[in-house]
Parts: C-alpha cells; structure tokens; sequence
C-alpha cells in the first residue's frame, strides 16, 4: 500500500501536480477552483479513472483538489495507466 501511494505521488510531482504533504494512502492533487477539479475529474473519468473532486465546502473556495486512493490491490501497470491519464487530462490552469 505504501508503496503504491508513493508510486503516485512521485509520478504526479514528476508531472508538475501538488500533491502537498501528504504521506498516507489518500494522495490529494491540489487543483484550486472548483469547476477546474471536476472538469479534471471527468477527463479522467472519461479514461477510466475514478478519482473524487473535494470542492467548496468541505475545503475553503479555491482550495479544490482531487482524491486519489492507493490500495495494495492495484498493480504497478494500474498506476502506470492513471498517470497516463492524468498526461493526457491536462492541467488545472488548461481547463478553468
């Protein structure tokens, strides 16, 4: 599990995402506005990647994030995908 959470956080940084201090199994990816996170949301959805948007108000306005969940089930190729995905989503500031 720890290991799997610090293949995503290692491979979102290394694609220029704030994944902030985490170092638990829930890996946040910080995006900002709202509709900016559920617009990447989607694009990922759409690639087959779940992924929960956390907008206003369970976080202050323009502190919106996804919420990623590493589990000890996914495979090393699983990981690899949903980074992929998140290459082809774009970013933030490329969908507000």
């Amino acid at each position: 599990l720890r290991r799997n959470a610090d293949t995503l956080r290692v491979g979102l940084r290394a694609r220029g995402y704030d994944t902030g201090n985490s170092a638990s199994a829930i890996v946040p990816v910080l995006v900002g506005e709202d509709i900016a996170a559920w617009r990447l949301a989607r694009r990922l959805f759409d690639q087959g990647v779940l992924v929960s948007p956390v907008v206003h108000p369970a976080v202050r306005r323009g502190a919106a994030r996804l919420r990623l969940c590493a589990t000890a089930a996914q495979s090393a190729l699983d990981l690899e995908e949903a980074l992929e995905a998140f290459d082809r989503a774009g970013r933030p500031s490329d969908i507000t």
